[in-house]
Order: C-alpha cells, then structure tokens, then sequence
C-alpha cells in the first residue's frame, strides 16, 4: 500500500514538472513571438512616416532622354546573335516624389553580328510607370514597369507584338540608370541596361 501510495505522490511531482516546463515553453514562445511583433513593427516606422507624403499629390512636368543596350535575345533556345542599341524619350507626369507615369517611345537598331547580317529597325512604344523611395534629396531607388508594343520593321513586312520591360533602377539627381528584363515577343526575351538624363 505505502508503496502505491510513493508511485502516486513521485507521478503527481512528476507531472507538476512537466506542467510547469510546458507553462516555461509558452511563456517563452510568447516573448519570442512579441519580440517579433516588435521588430516588425519598428520596420513599419519609416515606412507610416513617410505615410501622409505619399498621398500628397503634386503632379509636374517629367521628361528624360535615355540610352541603352540590350543582349543577344534567343528563340526556342536559339542565341540569334542580334543586339538591341536603343535611343528614346519618356515624358510624362511626376505624380509626387513617390509615383510617376508616361508615355515611352524608344528607336532600336538590331545590329547582326553574324558575316552576311544587316541591320534592322523596330520601335518599342509603352506606358511607363516608376514607382520610388527617397534614399535623401539627392538619391532615390525605384521600380520600372513598361507595357506596351513592340513592332520590328522587317525587311517583308513589319510584326507588332505585345512589349514588356519591368527591372530596378536608381537616380541620382538628373542622372538615371535602369536595368532589367524586356519581352518582346513570344519566347523573345532580352536582357537591358539604361542610362538617362531627367529635366
């Protein structure tokens, strides 16, 4: 009997230990789930003061001539050996210092770099849209999105397809500088890169 009675009070101690090693197990979860909450809310402090900013609308005149470059693009796995030298203009309007859209129109040579190659035209028209974060007055990062038409002027014919170019940028005062990838065609694909001067 006494020594039912050892087994019961040793499996009551028992359990009191594991409840109380459950109870520290939640306690701990819980400070490290609150520390998360913290620090997540400490990275949307610079984000909600820049809040009011963002809604304030000051729409302005926006314009930039760019130059660029794109590489060899391939079909069906195919390199064509084509590059993409490209001259254009954006304008359009700055809605505030977080948000832009226009309308951009670049000129593009194809230049065939296999013997026997000519060179060839096309126009890449889109509406553009930037989305940017101040780093300070002077620098500022942003997001480029393009939507628009391709047409390639073909020596029997022209072919107009759908055009997309969405990459990072930065800029620095009137200095701009973007990169990232266009679509120009089905299964066409292109690697960028862009240097501009805003006014």
């Amino acid at each position: 009997m006494y020594a039912n009675a050892g087994r019961s009070i040793g499996t009551i101690f028992k359990n009191m230990k594991n409840i109380k090693k459950l109870r520290a197990g939640f306690v701990y979860k819980s400070l490290q789930n609150a520390k998360y909450c913290l620090l997540s809310l400490l990275l949307l402090i610079p984000i909600s003061s820049y809040a009011d900013e963002l809604w304030e609308w000051s729409p302005h005149y926006y314009g930039e001539f760019r130059a660029g470059y794109g590489t060899s693009h391939h079909i069906d796995g195919a390199n064509l050996y084509i590059g993409r030298t490209l001259l254009g203009t954006i304008q359009g309007v700055k809605l505030n210092e977080y948000a832009q859209i226009g309308i951009g129109v670049d000129g593009v040579m194809y230049t065939h770099y296999y013997k026997g190659g000519d060179l060839r035209w096309a126009l890449d028209s889109y509406v553009d849209l930037r989305g940017f974060y101040p780093i300070n007055k002077k620098f500022k990062v942003f997001l480029d999105l393009g939507l628009g038409a391709y047409t390639n002027f073909k020596v029997k014919g022209d072919a107009t397809n759908f055009f997309c170019q969405f990459g990072p940028g930065l800029q620095y005062r009137k200095l701009t500088l973007n990169t990232g990838l266009q679509h120009l065609a089905k299964k066409q694909n292109t690697f960028y890169a862009t240097i501009g001067i805003t006014f």
